[in-house]
């Protein structure tokens, strides 16, 4: 690509006031003894700042404190790059507290100085899925686009021949329930039974329109920053009283609590944690340019 080109680039992603959070794998895969693989890489894209324009090379082996000079974007695109020490597989650790940990550490900059982003700023996270850059695309447009504080993907594993949905710890319905049922044996039996308790929301997930839920991550997710930038909110374990559950499903938790309830899955979203697995998951289910649901089709979820 040519300078303009990438100068484009980065002058159409500055536009859309993102904060980009690719956070590989925490705790869903066991790294044995180090997580010297998991490297948040956090890209603010603040205020243009004409001066900060001086180009950087990244290290391959960044240290936990490194800060890198920000790149040549005359956008005023700005980044932070770095890794932890903090590994939520360690023995006798806390798992959920220090993957709330990681997340926040990744957040640091926004929350302490908000001043620096624009009020409409979107956060994504992304699990070590793979992607295509329109799964991100569709994912921020949709929550704009739908007026919600919070748009998820459906993320898939391959156990079998079939796709079966795979973040079945966060995902909850506005019924409350699992989006398949889970019995206190652990069957994954009625994986193929989405939303079985839920006719309106299995009608819109098979025709692949967005709709309503409590909570989801689901492989990658875009919210607004404002909670986080009005400290309102931040990922945490759960309190005295609370039920054991995940970072992401206590950050709904408190997204619903603090006033912003309108949290949605975008079914036209699919990913997979394999190169191979996404390719046939897009073969079998679409993709979001590949739709065939036409925009007009496409409801906005309900307040």
């Amino acid at each position: 690509m040519t300078t303009r080109g990438l100068r484009s680039v980065f002058k159409a992603t500055a536009l859309l006031a993102v904060v980009f959070l690719l956070i590989a794998g925490f705790g869903f895969f066991d790294y044995g003894d180090s997580l010297s693989r998991i490297k948040p890489i956090v890209t603010g894209i603040v205020k243009p700042t004409p001066a900060e324009t001086k180009p950087s090379n990244l290290d391959d082996s960044p240290t936990t404190s490194q800060t890198p000079e920000p790149p040549n974007a005359s956008g005023g695109i700005r980044y932070y790059f770095k890794s932890s020490d903090i590994n939520p597989l360690a023995k006798g650790e806390n798992r959920i507290e220090n993957l709330a940990k990681l997340r926040n550490l990744a957040l640091r900059d926004l929350i302490a100085h908000p001043e620096h982003y624009d009020e409409d700023t979107t956060v994504i996270f992304s699990n070590d899925v793979a992607l295509c850059m329109e799964d991100i695309l569709e994912i921020i447009h949709q929550r704009k686009f739908q007026g919600a504080d919070q748009t998820c993907a459906m993320d898939w594993t391959y156990v079998g021949d079939n796709p079966t949905y795979y973040d079945v710890w966060i995902g909850r319905g506005m019924t409350g329930d699992l989006f398949f049922n889970i019995p206190e044996d652990g069957s994954w039996d009625n994986a193929w039974n989405l939303f079985y308790n839920d006719p309106k929301s299995q009608a819109r997930w098979s025709t692949s329109k967005p709709f309503q839920v409590f909570s989801c991550w689901n492989g990658i997710t875009a919210f607004t920053a404002k909670p986080l930038m009005e400290k309102k909110i931040k990922f945490r374990t759960h309190k005295e009283g609370e039920c054991f559950q995940g970072e992401p499903k206590l950050f709904a938790k408190d997204m619903w609590f603090n006033g912003y309830g309108k949290i949605a899955v975008v079914p036209s979203v699919n990913v997979e944690y394999s190169d191979e697995g996404t390719k046939k998951l897009r073969a079998l289910k679409g993709s979001t340019s590949k739709s065939q649901i036409p925009m007009a089709s496409v409801v906005h979820i309900e307040q």
